[in-house]
């Protein structure tokens, strides 16, 4: 993850006590950055894609939603 990080420049905001307001994890310029775990970016995709409220909204908002 150090190399992941060191590459394309991420930022942590711990997760053992992240700033109130803030969700934890790796950011890159102020949004948040996924690591590259296919698994990880698989399932975020799926609740983006299949969310419970929205329904599925179509594949240019999926993307949208996403970045």
């Amino acid at each position: 993850m150090k190399d992941w990080e060191e590459q394309y420049g991420i930022t942590t905001v711990s997760l053992l006590k992240p700033p109130q307001g803030e969700i934890a994890g790796w950011r890159k310029e102020g949004k948040l950055a996924v690591p590259p775990n296919l698994t990880l970016k698989q399932e975020i995709m799926r609740v983006v894609h299949e969310g419970l409220i929205t329904g599925h909204p179509g594949r240019d908002e999926t993307i949208a939603q996403t970045q």
